[in-house]
């Protein structure tokens, strides 16, 4: 049994939410982000730029 989630959440630069993913709490960050990175200029092509928080490297 896998207990809690991880959310990954794709803001904009005034912090208006645009793509949420939730993915089980026992994965890496980054395999989490990783659809939601790529999913972002599909949905968004205004996106120019992602910055991403130090947990995501790698």
């Amino acid at each position: 049994m896998i207990r809690g989630r991880k959310r990954h959440i794709l803001v904009d630069g005034h912090g208006l939410v645009l793509i949420v993913s939730v993915t089980p709490a026992d994965g890496q960050g980054r395999d989490g982000a990783i659809p939601l990175i790529h999913g972002a200029p599909s949905a968004f092509p205004m996106i120019q730029i992602i910055l991403v928080d130090g947990a995501y490297g790698g």
